[in-house]
C-alpha cells in the first residue's frame, strides 16, 4: 500500500473527537505506509515508547494535535515522533530520506532518524539519503534531534520556527546505551533555530563518545529565547574530520550571566507523585490524575 494519508478527527463530516471524545490510544508503535497528515486528534501515550514512525515518508502534524499520558498506567512520556523506524531489530536502509514537521502537539523525543529501543545492533543500519526536521510549534519535553539513533550517508537539518523545548536540542543524539556502538556520520548537520524557547542544551551530539562524525556542523541561532540555556557546545570532543560553524544574530549574547531567582516546581503537583503510603497494615499507592485543572 501507499499513497498519502490524513489521520484526524473527522469522518463523513462529523467531528469525532469533539463530539464522542475520540483518541489515539498509542501503546506501541505506530508506523506510516505512505505520505500522512495528523490533525485534529487527541494521542494518549499507553506505553512509555510509545512512537509514530514516519518510515522515510513524509508526515505533517497539524497544530490542533493534542497529547495526553495515560497516569492511570503509571507512564510519563508524551508521544514522540521519528521520521525514520522505531524498532528493536533491523531498522530501515537505503536511499531513503526522511521529512517530518510539526506544527503543535507535546512529546517526548522528536528524532529526524530512527529509533532503537532493543538490544538489536542492526537497528543502526546506514541511511543513504538527506533528513529534514521542520517545528513551527508544540512543547517538547524529552529531547529532539536532527538525525537519529543511526548511521547517516547524507545531511540532517533541523529547522525550528516556534515551540517550548524544556529538553535540548541535539544534531547527533546519542546511541542505544543496550548496545554501545559507534554511530558513524558523513554528511552535513545543521541546526537553525529562528524562534522557540529553549531551556535545556543545545549541543552538536548529546554524547559525543558516541560519534564518529566526518562533515560539518552549523548551528545558527537567529532568533529565540534562551535565558535558560546552560550549554552550547559544537563538535571539539566528537571524533572524526568535522568543521564546525557557528552563526549567531546580534541581538543574541551567549556569554550573557544568568541573573534572577530560580524556582523548581513539580508540574502536576506539589508533593511526591506518585507516593506511597503505610496505614494500619496496608501499603497504599497514590497517583495523580488531574491537579489544578492539568491532566
Amino acid at each position: 500500500m501507499g499513497g498519502k494519508y490524513t489521520i484526524g478527527g473527522y469522518f463523513c463530516g462529523v467531528n469525532w473527537r469533539n463530539a464522542f471524545g475520540s483518541r489515539i490510544k498509542l501503546g506501541n508503535v505506530l508506523t506510516m505506509n505512505g505520505e500522512t497528515v495528523i490533525e485534529n486528534v487527541e494521542i494518549v501515550s499507553y506505553t512509555n515508547t510509545a512512537y509514530i514512525a514516519a518510515n522515510c515518508k513524509k508526515l505533517v502534524v497539524g497544530a490542533d494535535v493534542e497529547c495526553g499520558v495515560n497516569f492511570a498506567r503509571a507512564i510519563t512520556n508524551y508521544p514522540s515522533i521519528c521520521g525514520g523506524i522505531a524498532t528493536s531489530a533491523g531498522g530501515f536502509g537505503g536511499n531513503k530520506a526522511s521529512d517530518i514537521t510539526v506544527n503543535g502537539g507535546k512529546w517526548h523525543y522528536v528524532y529526524g532518524g530512527s529509533i532503537n529501543l532493543g538490544d538489536d545492533e542492526a537497528a543502526r543500519r546506514n541511511v543513504k539519503g538527506d533528513i529534514s526536521v521542520v517545528i513551527n510549534g508544540g512543547e517538547f519535553f524529552g529531547g529532539v534531534a536532527a538525525n537519529g539513533m543511526n548511521n547517516l550517508t547524507g545531511n540532517a537539518t533541523l529547522t525550528v520556527n516556534g515551540g517550548l523545548f524544556r529538553c535540548s536540542v541535539y544534531g547527533m543524539p546519542r546511541a542505544n546505551d543496550k548496545v554501545g556502538h559507534t554511530l558513524r556520520i558523513k554528511g552535513d548537520i545543521s541546526v537553525i533555530l529562528n524562534r522557540g524557547e529553549f531551556r535545556g542544551d543545545i549541543l552538536a551530539a548529546q554524547r559525543a563518545e558516541d560519534i564518529s562524525f566526518e562533515g560539518k556542523y552549523t548551528l545558527t541561532m537567529g532568533g529565540g529565547e534562551y535565558d535558560r540555556v546552560s550549554a552550547i557546545k559544537g563538535t571539539e570532543e566528537i571524533d572524526g574530520k568535522a568543521e564546525c560553524v557557528l552563526n549567531i544574530a546580534d541581538n543574541i549574547d551567549v556569554n550573557a550571566k544568568l541573573e534572577g531567582e530560580l524556582t523548581l516546581e513539580n508540574p502536576i503537583a506539589t508533593f511526591a507523585d506518585p507516593s506511597v503510603y503505610y496505614y494500619e497494615g496496608w501499603y497504599y499507592y497514590t497517583y495523580s490524575k488531574d491537579y489544578a485543572g492539568k491532566p
